[in-house]
């Protein structure tokens, strides 16, 4: 291959990754509508669980509870399926067991443990998304402020580049890699905050403090754990991030330590802790990328000034990674197909 400067320094965006200029608003969308599914639920099954706790309720049908055959087609079409997962001694399919509101009751903390997980996960992958759209923004602003890439910034370019035949898009751990000054800023966010007053607050970090570097890394290792080992903690996942989570677990005593073979635990508290962290850290790199753009790139406003740090009503939809006046053979890649033709040739 022919590496020419124009084709050393192109930023080629993943089809896969937001195309946003402003990647924390879309971050704050998407992990707002995790945290509001999962408080929405939350809340929900509390509320029923409650009214089940009269006596004369439990002993009721819990079809007619939950008002089934009022509730609509796909009310009838989950109550037969939820029948269908449940114990029976009879073979006709067609014969599905009754159900009390006691005996249903126990399948709502079932629902809420998985509620838990389904958010820790979803949080991950969130700010893994975050991640690589900020990282796309982090290198045209450092080619459009004419700062240029360093020998690892240009790697980080090429691996995102589906052009020189990647279809594995960096992930968080070649992010912080590759962009040093990553790993310098949630070196010095504390990765615990030890006030409730807001989520906002910077504290000084201590040097045998875990940080935020040391918490992303360890929720996305928790996440991997839920997909690919079924929540289960291996003696390799102990050695490394066992220590974090002793750390977390002496601010939240109630849970149980870690165990090889053992299973990952979901508590609120993880959802809420893990959720403080993410946005912290998040926050401290839209800050980042705002800065080094002098404002070009990291606000919905942009490329003009930014206007507000505060939306309201619907959330404002993000500008898109590339508009003109961007870095110049970035641009023409999406915007001239002649250009498109003559720099592919030098990749």
């Amino acid at each position: 291959m022919v590496d020419t400067p124009m084709a050393s320094q192109l930023v080629i965006r993943p089809s896969g990754v937001w195309n946003s200029r402003a990647p924390f608003n879309d971050y704050l969308i998407r992990r707002r509508q995790v945290l509001r599914t999962y408080n929405a639920l939350t809340l929900a099954i509390y509320r029923l669980r409650d009214e089940a706790t009269n006596p004369a309720v439990a002993r009721r049908s819990a079809a007619k509870w939950l008002r089934v055959s009022r509730a609509g087609v796909q009310a009838g079409v989950s109550w037969r399926e939820y029948r269908r997962t449940l114990p029976r001694d009879d073979p006709d399919p067609d014969n599905l067991p009754t159900v009390t509101v006691k005996e249903f009751v126990p399948h709502l903390d079932d629902a809420l443990y998985d509620l838990r997980q389904y958010a820790t996960v979803s949080q991950s992958a969130i700010f893994e998304t975050y991640a690589q759209c900020w990282a796309l923004n982090v290198l045209l602003a450092k080619l459009e402020t004419g700062g240029g890439w360093q020998r690892y910034e240009r790697r980080l370019a090429y691996a995102f580049s589906p052009e020189r035949g990647s279809d594995d898009i960096p992930a968080v751990p070649r992010i912080i890699q590759s962009l040093h000054a990553l790993e310098e800023g949630l070196t010095a966010i504390p990765a615990i905050t030890k006030t409730s007053k807001s989520e906002d607050e910077a504290l000084a970090v201590r040097s045998d403090e875990p940080t935020a570097l040391h918490a992303v890394k360890f929720w996305r290792a928790v996440r991997n754990v839920i997909v690919h080992r079924g929540g289960i903690t291996s003696a390799a996942f102990l050695a490394r991030y066992n220590s974090f989570y002793e750390v977390l677990r002496g601010h939240y005593q109630y849970m149980e330590p870690l165990s090889i073979g053992g299973g990952f635990k979901f508590y609120d508290d993880i959802v809420r802790a893990m959720a403080a962290i993410h946005y912290k850290a998040a926050l401290w790199m839209n800050d980042f990328l705002q800065e080094l753009s002098h404002e070009r790139r990291g606000h919905p406003n942009a490329p003009q000034p930014k206007a507000s740090d505060i939306f309201y009503g619907s959330p404002p939809q993000s500008p898109p990674l590339l508009l003109e006046g961007d870095h110049e053979a970035s641009y023409r890649w999406v915007t001239d197909p002649a250009f498109r033709m003559t720099a592919r040739s030098a990749l």
